[in-house]
């Protein structure tokens, strides 16, 4: 796992904080009904201004970007 992180300066001039995690494990997709798992795009959903998730056979990304400081 790879974990980067940087501050960077929008457009608009408000700073916010860019998250970058990569692994090389293989995407699940999440389960239906009740799960001990799954939690995790609740939780970049509601802290994140924005985030993407790519996957493929090389691994997975994910990319947040924080709400203006």
């Amino acid at each position: 796992m790879h974990v980067s992180g940087r501050v960077v300066t929008g457009p608009d001039g408000d700073r916010r904080v860019l998250i970058t995690v990569r692994d090389g494990g293989r995407w699940r997709e999440p389960r239906s009904g009740p799960s001990s798992r799954g939690h995790g795009m609740v939780i970049m959903r509601t802290c994140a201004e924005r985030f993407a998730v790519e996957h493929g056979p090389a691994g997975t990304t994910v990319e947040l970007v924080s709400r203006p400081a």
